[in-house]
């Protein structure tokens, strides 16, 4: 305490010895402060530090103050397990007298109070008891005693029997499982311990305030580890804590409080993308996600393994916090196991299969070029079996293909075709897919010949042969090519195709001739059996696919003029009935100007031409004012006697200034055109008859070209005279 003391005056004692200037003085101000503050620090730690008390002869002091708020009170010793041999640990809380107060611990036998025994504890508020020397099967009271000063301070005197004294550290929950609604603790025993214990669980949904218990027992026995097990609802996130006592109870403290996520009952959602096989490798893009919200889940993290077949001497698993990963991989098949986990568990794995680049899209390996001593993995396979039965060995670098066939180690069958893909090994432990190849240990003749010959598009002179091919595990070599031969009585042709062929068109044949046709492969060991003869019997009869095409295009032209005449009549027909012609009296040669002289006509005064109805009629088709009208006087009819040339002048207008033309007014009358040298007398036989045939004379009326109905008299009715307009 002295000691204590005289290191808390000593920063005081500094700065009175060296006070200065305003600076200077409160920089050794600020230098003080910490000076305390680690004093402080370092004497609070010491007294919370358990040491080992000794052991002092010092009587009890029996003016004591006890009950008050200066003395130590909550004295307790234990021992941290159920070994009798194990040392004590006695704690207290100190009062108000702590500052600067030291400790002395004191028990007495009970119904022996001369059996007494006293521990130093210092500064500090616990301390460690040896076992020896201790009555531990004895009960007996301790008290521990706080001096200050001349002043003491006494804490109530504790009871307890030392042997059934335990109290176990917190328990540290390592391990949380969660499934199908139950929820499993695990803790570690304390060290050296080999008994079961009493174990209360508290657990509450997050975010509420009270909590819910359960009491669970352990057993007895060497094993480590202690769990407990309770039933939570499902998709709920909890807290939870656990206490352990022994069967004396004397609990320890709560262990820390953890969180309880929801469990991982769906296997994980993956998002899968392969790429080209570039360079040896394809980019696997895996996008992750959980079945469920990730806020009841707490922190998820993944679990995938990778596993490619051929040459893979581990399997690599790699843990992930992302949940988007790209990983290179070789064109072998590889299958990947997805596990998303948490506190209390993991899922269900997602298993995928990548399959393998199928060999189409595999370059053809080259043996030239490769670097040497490097390690490659080649993976073969017959190619009448799936590739999933491949074997696989790890060679050097090969030379050629036969270097491949030997390193099978004599595995590889004769007249059998195997497929060989080659994979390059790096430094990193990677594959990557550089090509393939195929081959024969040994070739041999073909053992079957082609399938289904069949013979179509016979003509005069050619035929077309189709065949299915040899199979592969028939062909026993490398099919260099198909011989066809065609005989036709003692002579035979023979006809070499690319083995990639399946028809050929047989050419140079013979009209009505019977040929036979058989068919064999070839590889670099022989020719293989022939197919059955499949006979061929030439036409005689020319073809006739030219004379059709000629056929139908003579039908295509008759056709085409019937449609364009058809067309043509009626386009004339809607024309005439929709938009008639109209004569023009101002062009026509119909209309003939003359200055001829009027005679003087007598006509019958009881013919009179109604022009008051036709300036009326004229009027309203026209929409002109009665005033525009031009009209030409119609003259008195009368009847026409003589001979055609009295006639053609008698039958005119008499004031006109000219006369309407024999064929203006056979336009104007649909009458036939007239013959040369006839015109006179038909125009006198159709217009001017005498005796039964009454002599019209009618004189239209036109304003700018046009010419309207009007009417005409006879001598025996009155009727209308239709004109064109």
């Amino acid at each position: 305490m002295a000691g204590t003391k005289s290191l808390s005056l000593f920063p005081l004692a500094i700065f009175r010895a060296s006070a200065g200037p305003p600076e200077a003085e409160r920089a050794m101000r600020a230098a003080i402060v910490f000076t305390l503050l680690a004093v402080v620090v370092v004497e609070g730690k010491k007294s919370s530090e358990p040491h080992k008390c000794k052991a002092v002869i010092r009587s009890p002091t029996e003016n004591a103050t006890g009950d008050s708020l200066e003395a130590p009170s909550d004295l307790h010793c234990y021992k941290k397990t159920t070994d009798p041999n194990a040392d004590f640990t006695c704690k207290w809380t100190p009062g108000m007298s702590a500052v600067n107060a030291t400790y002395i611990l004191h028990y007495c036998v009970l119904n022996k109070m001369e059996d007494c025994h006293s521990f130093d504890a210092g500064l500090s508020h616990s301390c460690f008891l040896n076992r020896d020397g201790l009555h531990t099967r004895m009960g007996i009271g301790m008290w521990v005693e706080a001096h200050q000063g001349y002043r003491t301070y006494k804490s109530p005197v504790f009871s307890v029997v030392l042997i059934h004294s335990t109290k176990y550290d917190p328990p540290q929950i390592e391990k949380m499982s969660r499934s199908s609604g139950g929820l499993v603790l695990k803790w570690r025993k304390q060290v050296g311990e080999d008994k079961g214990s009493m174990n209360e669980i508290q657990f509450r949904q997050l975010g509420e305030l009270e909590w819910s218990s359960i009491m669970c027992n352990t057993s007895d026995g060497k094993h480590t580890e202690e769990k407990c097990t309770l039933t939570l609802h499902n998709l709920t996130v909890y807290e939870v804590r656990v206490r352990r006592t022994s069967k004396v109870i004397n609990w320890s403290e709560w262990s820390r409080t953890e969180i309880v996520p929801a469990e991982i009952h769906k296997e994980p959602q993956v998002n899968m993308t392969v790429g080209k096989l570039l360079k040896g490798v394809r980019k696997l893009r895996l996008s992750l996600e959980v079945p469920i919200a990730r806020a009841l889940l707490g922190n998820v993290q993944y679990n995938l393994t990778f596993h490619s077949p051929p040459c893979q001497e581990d399997i690599p698993t790699m843990t992930l916090n992302a949940t988007k990963i790209t990983k290179p991989i070789s064109g072998s098949e590889v299958k990947v196991s997805i596990v998303a986990f948490n506190k209390v568990g993991s899922s269900p794995p997602k298993l995928l299969k990548i399959p393998a680049v199928d060999l189409k899209d595999l370059h053809p390996f080259s043996f030239k070029n490769l670097t040497k001593n490097m390690k490659w993995c080649v993976e073969w396979y017959k190619a009448t079996a799936p590739r999933e039965k491949s074997r696989h060995f790890i060679t050097r670098t090969p030379v050629d293909f036969k270097d491949m066939i030997n390193s099978t180690g004599g595995e590889a069958e004769d007249f059998k075709l195997y497929y060989f893909i080659i994979h390059q090994l790096t430094h990193r432990g990677t594959m990557k897919t550089r090509g393939w190849s195929e081959g024969y240990q040994k070739e041999g003749t073909p053992r079957s010949s082609p399938k289904k010959v069949t013979v179509l598009n016979v003509t005069v002179n050619s035929a077309v042969v189709k065949w299915a091919p040899i199979p592969v595990p028939d062909q026993q070599g490398f099919l260099q090519h198909y011989v066809i031969y065609i005989t036709a009585g003692n002579r035979t042709r023979e006809v070499q195709v690319d083995a990639s062929e399946t028809h050929y068109k047989i050419q140079e044949l013979t009209a009505a001739t019977t040929y036979s046709v058989q068919i064999a492969g070839k590889t670099a060991a022989g020719l293989g059996p022939k197919s059955d003869a499949e006979p061929i019997l030439t036409s005689n009869i020319p073809p006739t696919k030219g004379w059709n095409v000629i056929w139908i295009t003579i039908a295509i032209a008759i056709f085409t003029l019937i449609f364009t005449g058809l067309g043509s009549f009626a386009a004339k027909r809607l024309k005439r009935k929709f938009f008639p012609a109209v004569p023009s009296p101002m062009s026509t040669e119909a209309l003939t100007l003359t200055n001829l002289k009027i005679k003087e006509e007598i006509l019958p005064q009881d013919e009179e031409v109604l022009m008051g109805d036709l300036q009326v009629v004229l009027q309203k088709s026209t929409g002109l004012p009665s005033e525009d009208v031009v009209s030409m006087e119609l003259g008195e009819t009368e009847t026409c006697e003589g001979d055609t040339e009295t006639l053609s002048e008698s039958c005119r207008t008499p004031d006109a200034e000219f006369f309407l033309s024999s064929d203006y007014r056979r336009q104007m009358l649909n009458l036939p055109a007239c013959e040369p040298g006839q015109e006179a007398l038909e125009l006198s036989e159709n217009i001017c008859s005498y005796g039964e045939t009454a002599c019209e004379v009618a004189t239209p009326t036109y304003k700018n070209s046009l010419v309207f109905e009007m009417k005409g008299e006879s001598n025996t009715s009155e009727e209308s005279i239709p004109m064109r307009l």
